[in-house]
């Protein structure tokens, strides 16, 4: 078996929100704690070689507990040009670190569970350092994904809204139940999600 990647996992925590109103989206409530910090939580037991956080500016309300997880808080100054810009500034920072392969999750997806990022991650070490690894709810791909260390200059100049989409359609999919893989957009989103839990 090929040596395990070194990986750099980066969570996106910069995008505007504006679907959710004048409130921060990741400093909501949501099942006992902050929106935003789920993840980063479920995430810090897994041995990245480089854990980030890009967000909009310093001081987010869940800083203390996203560094408490281990991730690095990377602000990104372009953030109001689209999420591509997150996207390529977490390329930079795992090219920077000679990372194998960047992990990419977005902070407004609570309810991804940790053996899914487990099957992400057995499948990129099995794998060919050429093969992007995407979730599939049966319908679409999209993050958590995973990005071979071929592809952080391809990431690094992308720009807009649509992130790494395209990418990501041409991915070789791990499946997760689309309930699992639900993000928040909007105050409606975040109660139903937070009621189907009672």
């Amino acid at each position: 078996m090929a040596e395990r990647p070194r990986i750099c996992a980066a969570i996106l925590a910069a995008g505007r929100s504006k679907r959710f109103g004048d409130a921060d989206k990741l400093a909501a409530g949501f099942r006992g704690k902050m929106l935003g910090l789920h993840v980063s939580d479920m995430l810090a037991p897994f041995e990245f070689d480089r854990k980030l956080v890009i967000a909009a500016s310093a001081n987010h309300p869940c800083d203390d507990g996203w560094r408490a997880a281990g991730f690095d808080v990377i602000v990104n100054p372009r953030h109001s040009s689209g999420i591509a810009s997150s996207v390529a500034l977490a390329a930079k920072h795992a090219e920077k670190a000679n990372a194998g392969a960047l992990f990419i999750c977005l902070a407004d997806m609570p309810l991804i569970p940790a053996r899914h990022i487990a099957d992400l991650a057995k499948a990129a070490n099995a794998a060919p350092r050429s093969t992007i690894f995407a979730s599939y709810d049966g319908a679409a791909a999209s993050p958590p994904a995973i990005f071979p260390s071929r592809f952080f200059g391809k990431l690094g100049a992308l720009q807009g809204d649509a992130g790494a989409r395209e990418m990501l359609r041409r991915a070789t999919h791990i499946h997760l139940e689309s309930r699992l893989l639900a993000d928040i957009d909007t105050v409606d989103d975040l109660r139903r999600l937070d009621d189907a839990a009672s």
